[in-house]
This record gives C-alpha cells, structure tokens and sequence, in this order.
C-alpha cells in the first residue's frame, strides 16, 4: 500500500512494476513521466496523457537505447507480467550487444513489398505535386512490366533478378508483335523507364526502412539513349510542311501545326481544353503541364495559330459537337491521345525546332524559357528575376516565331515547278 500511495502522490519514479502498481500510476497533466523497476533494472513504464506504456533501455556500444516492449493495459494489450517476461529476453539481448530495435526494423524491411512500396512513393508524388499523368504513367511501367513483382517482399529482389529483368523487358517489347511501335530504341527505353521507376521506389521505401539494403539497380547497366530530339532541318521543313498539310484527318494535321507554333509536349498539347483558349485575347492557359498544377502557364498565340484554331473549333462542331477538347478523338479520354504520323516528325522534335527558330530570331533566352514553360536559373539571377516579373513581350516573341517557321515552311513555293518534294532525311539508330 505505501508503494502505491507513492505513485499516486508522484514522489517516487522507482517501484516495483506488478500489476496493481502499474495500474494505480496516474496519467500526467502533461508531457511523460518514467517509472523504473526496482528488481529488473532497465524495465519501466512510460506514463503519458492518455496511455502506459512498458519500455526496456540499456547501453550498446556505449549508446543508450530505449525500445517500446507494448502498450499497457488489458489484453491484447500488455500485462506487468507478461511485459516483464519479454523484457527479461530483450534486456539479456541488449547485453549480448544485440539491438533488437535494429532487429525489429529490419524484420518490418524484410516485409515490405513493391506495391506497398509504391504506396509510400505515390503518396510523395502527391505530396510533391506530380501530376496524376506522371504518377499513372510511374504505375504503369511498374504494373506492365514488374507485375509478378508487385507481392514479393523487396529483399527477395536481389541484383541478378533486376539485370535479368532489365535485358528481359528491353527484348519483350522490341520483339512484341502487337506493339506498332516496337523498336530497338523502344524497348531498351521501355526497360530503362521500368527500372528507373523501380529505384525511385525503393529508395523512398528505404529512407522509411533503415534495415532496407541498397537497391540492387547498382547492378544494371543502363541502354545509352539517344532519342531524335534534335531539331527538323530548315531545308526539310518545307517538306515536312507539305506532308502536314496533306494528311487526311484535319484533327491530326492541326495538331501537328500546333506543335509547330507553340513547341508543347505531346501530353499537355492533345489534352487542351476550348475552355482553356481564349481567341478573343489570343491566350492559352495550361494548367497541368509536366510538374504539376504549381508549373500551370498562360501561353500567348501567334495570330496564325488563333486562325487555325478558329477553324478546328468550326469543324469539330461537325462531327463533335459539344466536346470540350480541341483535339477530339473517339477514345476513352474524348481526345487525340496519339500523334504519330509516318515521314511526320515527333512532338519532341518540333519542341527543339521551336526553340531553334526562336534563337534565330533573336528571342531573348529567358522569354524562350518562360514560353516553353522551362524553369528559370534558381542562382540568385538578378536578371532571370526581373525579366521573368516584366519579361520581354512574349506575344512579339511568338509573332516572330511563327513568322520565321512559316518562311521556312514556304520555302518550296520558289522552287521550280514539277520539282518533286525532298523526303524527310532519315536517321538510322547505332
């Protein structure tokens, strides 16, 4: 009875931990309050605002270390005696130099597997704010090519597992014959995007998971690509100009010159919504581009854009009246998600060639950059701060663009007549 009036009054952080002892200590007002036992030295409870808990401590390798044995109370909950037993095991452990809190990461690490790794990753993804396209398309390499993976604990993937599955994909998807677009580049890309995906998972499972060993992608060696991101040449241009205009889908031909005057990415470029282009004040906004929603831009449009989207906007009504996109299709998303044209240069490749013609022109870089939507130079700039708050006048800088791309385009017109069309030189892949 004198013990336990001893805990009630708080005079005393030292008893002997039974059971009616443990429960007579009263919560604390606020903050933590230790109680040690008097007869297993290193056993104790910690007493806070709303719970008791039982914790053992001692020193390894000079360093004091406390580890949680459970939470007090009553079952499943932990009871002084049975507490007391597994503390006896953990306290004889932490004598022999063992650290059962290593012990106990480890185990969780050991557990972990590639889907709820990705749960973790995606929830950084959010809190980084990706897009939703950047985290599906992050799923997707995982779940096309990983999919056997998804339910084994991380530590069962080991270095020779993920080099074996790296040369496998790069082969599956050069060789498959329902993929149309199958290629050597294809595949070593499609095998290296998997991969990549995979590290970035683990190694956010790994900052959570001490026990986590490095991830074995260290054993991987990476396909050395060099994607056709260069820009068209101005003596193809007028080529290529004509083969635009002679593709048969008006939908796909004023993407293709979309690309050209406003040097978009594919994704956020066959995605723009009419609600989103102001023709009255020639202004595009882009509200979820590669980055996220905190990267969203306002793009002004060169006046021979605004007549080609006038027109688009005209046609659509014909055959998809009411539908929100400017570039629709019969797809499950309502629009193009596509853009690939035989003899056509990609997406990628118009973006170079507008950055090209805007450096030919005379655009100042960081007007280039702000229209592009690149990040500015984060050095302390004093330059880059000022031009991006007044900036060079972005419109002209289109205008100019635009007038420069479609000089180029006519090119052909002063050529003699009956000459035939260049084709589009091709490049082969090493």
């Amino acid at each position: 009875m004198a013990k336990s009036s001893a805990v009630r009054s708080g005079v005393s952080n030292k008893v002997h931990l039974t059971q009616a002892v443990v429960d007579h200590i009263p919560l604390t007002d606020a903050g933590q309050r230790l109680y040690w036992d008097v007869k297993l030295p290193g056993f104790g409870v910690v007493v806070g605002t709303s719970v008791k808990s039982f914790v053992v401590q001692a020193d390894i390798a000079g360093r004091s270390v406390r580890m949680k044995v459970g939470r007090a109370g009553e079952p499943p909950n932990w009871r002084a005696p049975e507490a007391r037993a597994q503390a006896v095991q953990l306290l004889a452990k932490m004598k022999r130099g063992t650290n059962p809190l290593k012990e106990k990461r480890a185990a969780a690490a050991r557990g972990i597997t590639l889907r709820q790794a990705w749960e973790g990753y995606k929830a950084t993804l959010k809190n980084r704010h990706r897009s939703e396209r950047t985290i599906a398309a992050y799923w997707e390499s995982l779940d096309r090519h990983l999919k056997d993976w998804l339910d084994r604990p991380l530590t069962d993937i080991d270095r020779a597992a993920v080099r074996t599955r790296h040369a496998n994909i790069a082969k599956s998807v050069r060789t498959d014959k329902a993929n149309k677009n199958r290629s050597r580049l294809h595949g070593e890309g499609a095998a290296n995007g998997a991969m990549r995906a995979f590290r970035a998972v683990w190694n956010r499972a790994m900052r959570e998971h001490e026990g986590l060993p490095p991830c074995p992608t260290t054993n991987i060696d990476w396909y050395q690509l060099t994607p056709r991101k260069e820009a068209v040449p101005t003596t193809d241009l007028a080529a290529v100009y004509t083969r635009i205009k002679a593709i048969k889908n008006g939908i796909r031909r004023d993407l293709f010159l979309f690309f050209a005057f406003t040097g978009m990415r594919e994704a956020a470029a066959v995605s723009v919504r009419w609600d989103d282009v102001d023709l009255e004040q020639a202004m595009l906004h882009v509200p979820s581009p590669k980055g996220g929603k905190l990267r969203a831009f306002d793009l002004p449009l060169s006046k021979h854009l605004v007549k080609i989207l006038r027109a688009r906007k005209a046609e659509n009504e014909k055959e998809f009246k009411g539908s929100p996109w400017v570039f629709p299709a019969y797809s499950k998303k309502g629009h193009t998600t596509e853009s690939r044209v035989d003899g056509i240069p990609s997406s990628h490749r118009w973006r170079s060639t507008y950055l090209t013609c805007a450096t030919n022109v005379g655009v100042n870089p960081y007007a280039m950059k702000l229209l592009v939507n690149h990040r500015l130079p984060n050095t302390g700039d004093v330059t880059g701060t000022y031009v991006a708050s007044i900036g060079e006048d972005l419109r002209d800088a289109q205008e100019k663009i635009t007038a420069r791309l479609l000089e180029l385009f006519a090119a052909n017109k002063s050529s003699k007549k009956g000459s035939k069309v260049r084709p589009l030189r091709r490049r082969t892949s090493h």
